[in-house]
């Protein structure tokens, strides 16, 4: 393809993949204003489990309004039918200029085989909606609804699509990651008996008296990090399982829609309290500070500093929760291709603008504390030991690239293995002529094609790196802290025990810098 072919793709692609993906939240209902939705289908050997059904509503059978059901690359084949793009805002603006070009006299779709291309019936439904439709999908890949309401005599109607893959009722990129869940948990299960079991190694006891033995991070990484993870992937999967077999695609049910709140939220919750977590970190705690003034392995954490990131974490959690109550609330009018200014959406959009800022933000402020911190453990007074501060800004270095740069690199690798995808599935599409009039109509369809077939190989590469970052990530601090970092932990058993008695003793107040450090 020539660079200007590609740039135009380019552009397609951004459009089209993001109304696709705009969708995945919202029933596939159709109506006056909205008169088109897409989605990916996908099918197995089994024939009767991938199909596209419309549920005839007595409004829409009186009405007999016509509808077509076709697999979106497929509109090459036709020389009538308007691409997405031009439907979607047609349909809304200018129903009177897109039927002259789509209809014929009777007001059925104009479904002719364009120049060199043929017309299969059986790869389409087109026809009056006089009853339920279900048509069976003859190969996977994104297929499309569109329907022409008498534009002379406007009506309210509503048309449920049922969108119906072979696995059940979830959209694609949701089945995607439900099919991975189960691996992830189980692998978080594992990870927690091990470390936990190296945990119980250290000889804490039965009764669990001599935790002090084990680091503060360490201890963390297990029950404070790993545990919750488990927990809310957990009832993630537990959810997408209900919605996967009883909640169909146009469907909006009470109790899932707020077991599905509940899921969102606990999945923000638990990212905003890493990104606290991280935070505290950068500044110290459990390195050379902790909560409880009576440790004599730590100095007590600057209290002033404490209330300002507290009161900080606990405004990133109200901003959240409203984001996620915005989520909840949103208009179900926003389908593929068809975005409405509607308060709800341009509230939603202000929320998520601030999360990310907060988001933002923590991460900024970690890395700043992380060398104030750096700072902060060079001018300790001597230990017993002459090499723990050593170990200790060796731990803290380690940590800080795992912990703010690893997942930049892991990010970047996702990013080249999902874009060699995408760029192997457009170099498989079709060649179409180029600098035709219907140069718009190939790029889209170019476009979708070069979607469907590497949209697992797109979705599945970032996820997994997320995933993978975090089980680095956990496996990693453990280890660095509980067996590297010697100064932290106290072995009872040990012939010489490593003290830091003076470590309480160390004062830093609020905000001073490394020059104003004493003694």
């Amino acid at each position: 393809m020539s660079s200007h072919m590609i740039h135009k793709l380019g552009i397609v692609l951004l459009f089209v993949v993001s109304c696709v993906l705009a969708a995945r939240d919202q029933p596939s209902i159709l109506t006056y204003k909205d008169g088109v939705f897409c989605s990916p289908v996908e099918r197995n050997k089994n024939i009767d489990k991938a199909y596209v059904e419309l549920h005839a509503t007595k409004e829409v059978i009186d009405k007999r309004i016509p509808g077509l059901i076709f697999h979106y690359p497929d509109i090459v084949n036709f020389s009538s039918v308007p691409i997405l793009e031009v439907y979607t805002q047609l349909y809304a603006n200018n129903k009177d200029h897109l039927y002259k070009q789509m209809l014929t006299d009777d007001g059925k779709f104009k479904l002719d085989a364009a120049e060199g291309y043929s017309v299969d019936d059986s790869k389409y439904w087109s026809g009056v909606i006089d009853k339920d439709i279900k048509f069976a999908v003859p190969t996977s890949g994104i297929y499309c609804v569109y329907v022409a309401p008498d534009q002379e005599k406007p009506f309210d109607f509503s048309l449920p699509i049922k969108f119906q893959n072979h696995f059940g009722n979830l959209n694609y990129t949701e089945y995607l990651i439900y099919s991975q869940l189960k691996y992830v948990i189980a692998l978080a299960i594992v990870l927690f008996a091990a470390l936990f079991n190296y945990i119980l190694r250290f000889k804490v006891g039965k009764d669990f008296q001599n935790m002090d033995s084990i680091s503060v991070i360490s201890k963390a990484i297990v029950f404070l990090i790993l545990t919750p993870f488990i927990a809310v992937y957990i009832f993630d999967w537990f959810v997408l399982l209900l919605r996967n077999n009883f909640e169909a695609s146009y469907q909006t049910s009470f109790v899932l829609s707020v077991l599905r709140f509940f899921s969102r939220l606990g999945d923000s919750l638990y990212n905003a309290f890493t990104s606290y977590a991280v935070l505290l970190f950068s500044m110290g705690y459990g390195v050379i500070y902790y909560h409880n003034g009576n440790s004599q392995h730590y100095r007590l954490f600057p209290q002033e500093s404490m209330k300002k990131i507290t009161a900080l974490f606990f405004l990133y959690l109200v901003v959240v929760v409203l984001y996620c109550l915005s989520l909840q609330s949103t208009s179900s009018n926003h389908l593929v291709g068809v975005q409405h200014n509607t308060p709800n959406g341009t509230f939603s959009s202000v929320v998520a603008a601030l999360v990310s800022l907060f988001g933002l933000s923590f991460y900024i402020l970690s890395v700043i504390f992380y060398f104030k911190t750096k700072k902060t453990i060079a001018a300790f007074p001597p230990a017993s030991d002459a090499e723990s501060t050593d170990k200790i800004v060796s731990a803290f270095r380690k940590s800080f690239f795992v912990i703010l740069v690893l997942p930049i690199i892991t990010g970047f690798l996702a990013g080249v293995i999902a874009g060699i995808f995408l760029v192997n599935a457009a170099g498989n599409v079709p060649d179409f002529p180029q600098h035709t009039d219907r140069d718009l109509v190939y790029q889209s369809a170019l476009t979708v094609a070069a979607f469907e077939n590497s949209f697992k190989g797109v979705v599945l590469p970032i996820v997994w790196s997320n995933w993978l970052y975090f089980f680095a990530l956990i496996i990693s601090i453990f280890f660095i802290w509980i067996k590297d970092n010697n100064g932290l932990i106290v072995d009872h058993n040990a012939n010489d025990p490593i003290e830091y008695a003076d470590v309480p003793n160390f004062d830093i107040s609020d905000g001073e810098d490394e020059e104003d450090i004493r003694v």
